[in-house]
């Protein structure tokens, strides 16, 4: 549990501090289609 969930975090800063809040829904879109 702890292992994903550290993996989750990291990758959703890394996703903030490289595109910003607004496109972070986008790459989610993205991700999952």
């Amino acid at each position: 549990e702890r292992s994903e969930k550290n993996r989750a975090n990291a990758l959703a800063k890394k996703i903030k501090s490289a595109c910003g809040a607004k496109s972070t829904a986008r790459i989610i879109y993205e991700l999952l289609d």
